[in-house]
């Protein structure tokens, strides 16, 4: 009896995974691991993965002396942002350091969606890009908001990294790319972000702050 059991396994699993295929939209080759079960219904379980440049990872923790010894011919550009460690400050620096056109007034953190709409930036997640918090949220400062560079897309998260942390230090944070918290959108540059940035995702409720005063001030 129980080698008759045993014979029919095979069969019984194969009709499981085919009835797993037909229901979940997995891929044909999903039924080699349908025991683990279909990662999305797109018909693969490739989560794309884009980041900005290299191990970025190696930047966060690194002080503001470091930043300014490792791009030292940024540093005057930047200056106009440069009030002790702050969110404007790093972003410029670590923008410049990707090669992008970045202004050197594009006002207070929760105003960069502005600046960077009127510089012809698109909006959407990309490694690469930025993420601007209007003043209050993502816990911002009610005042100024905050402004932070997206250094990868993995799936629908994105990590970031981010100066104005109050310990001088680069910090970073996880946030979602289609579904941010309220008063946060996704900018990067028109045609790309940084390097192996191929996709865009666009967020459910963009928002964005006032015009941009032209000066740069803490996060």
């Amino acid at each position: 009896m129980r080698r008759r059991a045993w014979g029919r396994l095979p069969a019984a699993l194969g009709s499981v995974a085919c009835m797993l295929v037909t229901l979940t939209a997995c891929s044909p080759l999903d039924m080699l691991a349908f025991l683990g079960g279909c990662k999305n219904t797109g018909g693969s379980s490739t989560v794309q993965v884009s980041q900005a440049s290299g191990e970025w990872t190696g930047l966060v923790g690194r002080h503001q002396d470091q930043i300014k010894q490792m791009w030292p011919g940024q540093v005057s550009f930047c200056a106009p942002y440069d009030y002790g460690f702050q969110c404007t400050w790093w972003a410029c620096m670590r923008q410049k350091s990707l090669g992008h056109d970045i202004g050197q007034y594009w006002g207070n953190g929760g105003e960069w969606d502005t600046s960077a709409r009127n510089a012809g930036w698109e909006q959407g997640a990309q490694a690469g890009g930025i993420i601007v918090f209007n003043p209050g949220a993502g816990g911002s400062s009610s005042v100024y908001g905050h402004v932070a560079v997206v250094e990868q897309v993995n799936g629908d998260t994105v990590h970031t990294s981010e100066g104005g942390t109050g310990w001088g230090k680069v910090a970073t944070r996880s946030f979602s790319a289609s579904h941010p918290p309220a008063g946060i959108s996704y900018w990067h540059p028109k045609g790309g972000g940084g390097a192996g940035a191929e996709s865009v995702v666009q967020a459910d409720s963009p928002s964005h702050s006032g015009p941009a005063s032209g000066l740069a001030t803490l996060y």
